[in-house]
């Protein structure tokens, strides 16, 4: 009687603890699934997600000093075409026998901004070449979030103006509300195309300088100061005899109205001065007549009788 008894208590602790065991074993497996779901989620969502390329504009600044500007110019021509790119500005100033200067602002693709870079720096001896760029990567993500927001906004006012919109006032201010959404919605993707445009071209600003004796800057010496010194005064003095010449042939032809406003000019001068002249004199010798006449009158009594 007492072996059942005692086999019994020994089999009871035992029962309870798979009990509890297996109450822990089904309250943890949910927990277990829940965790294993929120991370497949995750890795399902990262996965889903696309990865945004950086945007990134670039923009060059290039000083060349070239034997002759117009066959460098050519040079550039080719090069644009030839890497896919195109001119969207081109000035030249200077003339014939002077130092001329060229500037172009070129549009290439981002691919082939470093080849063109490299090609423009071999036309002739580089005075300049510096690289700037931004990162409009953070900028450019964020605005396409904000696009998705103001999109699922836009047609869930939509939803509601067909549906849920009953009186004339609630039409009318949800028709409001999608208009300025609208208007939110085009802006935004005006500005993701201008993002798109400005990245995937690069900007590089081209200057050009014509110098057929250009010489590489070294250390100045004394005597090269003197040489310089003398050769700008003598370059000063040319371009001066060359303006003389240039005033007096353009003024030639107006010689015969200047002599003649001249003489005019005099004449209107010196009739005015005699003019201007007083009278007095003139009525001095007017009465010198009767004063001679006055004479013979005073010597009458000195005669006798």
């Amino acid at each position: 009687m007492f072996r059942p008894l005692a086999l019994g208590a020994l089999l009871l602790p035992i029962g309870f603890a798979l009990v509890g065991c297996g109450g822990q074993a089904r309250v943890a497996a949910p927990a277990a699934t829940e965790k294993a779901a929120g991370a497949a989620a995750k890795n399902e969502a990262a996965k889903a997600e696309p990865t945004t390329p950086r945007k990134i504009r670039y923009t060059a600044t290039v000083h060349v000093v070239v034997r002759n500007l117009d066959d460098a110019g050519l040079e550039v021509e080719t090069l644009v075409e030839r890497y896919r790119g195109y001119i969207a500005r081109a000035e030249r100033i200077g003339s014939s026998g002077s130092r001329r200067v060229g500037t172009w602002t070129i549009k290439v693709p981002v691919e082939q901004y470093r080849e063109l870079l490299q090609a423009l720096t071999k036309l002739g001896f580089v005075e300049r070449n510096s690289t700037d760029s931004e990162d409009m990567t953070e900028e450019f993500v964020d605005l396409q979030a904000r696009l998705r927001n103001m999109k699922v906004e836009e047609e869930a006012l939509n939803k509601l103006l067909k549906d849920g919109a009953n009186k004339i006032e609630d039409v009318l201010k949800i028709r409001d509300h999608i208009v300025k959404v609208r208007g939110d919605i085009e802006r935004a993707e005006g500005r993701l195309k201008f993002f798109e445009s400005a990245t995937s071209l690069s900007t590089v600003n081209l200057t050009l300088r014509e110098d057929a004796e250009y010489v590489s800057p070294t250390a100045p010496t004394f005597s090269g100061e003197i040489s310089d010194a003398f050769d700008g005064s003598t370059r000063s003095l040319k371009q001066t005899g060359r303006a003389a010449v240039i005033g007096a042939v353009a003024v030639a032809p107006w010689l015969p109205l200047i002599v003649i406003a001249g003489f005019v000019v005099r004449y209107l001068y010196r009739k005015g001065k005699s003019l201007a002249e007083p009278a007095v004199p003139t009525r001095r010798r007017a009465r010198e007549p009767n004063a001679t006449a006055e004479e013979p009158n005073r010597s009458a009594p000195d005669s006798p009788g």
